[in-house]
């Protein structure tokens, strides 16, 4: 989750961010110029090479169910989206919520999203 620039010229230059995506994981990741390093081949002007990595972070989730007659279900296979300005995540298929209890806990080690913008349930 790094990129590594290499810069040939003289010519400086900056960037604010840069995004990867692939077919594979369509879902751009962000790694940001953070410190607003100037790049070039001339080291009077900015630095020739450059690894900046997407920050990973650990989003926890958690949910409790209704204590309403018949809110639980043990085969929903709720998935939830987690959008910020980084990118996405999903937590994968969830299951086995009981009425009135706090069920699920969901810890996961991704790239950050940046500022949380919204939660999906599908």
């Amino acid at each position: 989750d790094c990129v590594t620039i290499d810069v040939e010229e003289d010519d400086a230059w900056s960037f604010e961010w840069i995004s990867v995506s692939s077919d594979i994981n369509p879902v751009d990741r962000y790694v940001r110029n953070n410190e607003s390093v100037w790049m070039s081949s001339d080291r009077k002007e900015g630095s020739k090479n450059l690894e900046l990595c997407v920050p990973v972070v650990i989003y926890t989730v958690e949910i409790k169910t209704e204590s309403l007659w018949m809110s639980e279900t043990s085969r929903i296979s709720a998935v939830l989206t987690l959008s910020g300005e980084g990118g996405e995540v999903k937590t994968g298929s969830l299951d086995n919520f009981v009425k009135g209890r706090r069920c699920v806990d969901w810890s996961y080690r991704v790239p950050s999203l940046s500022s949380l913008k919204s939660i999906s349930v599908y």
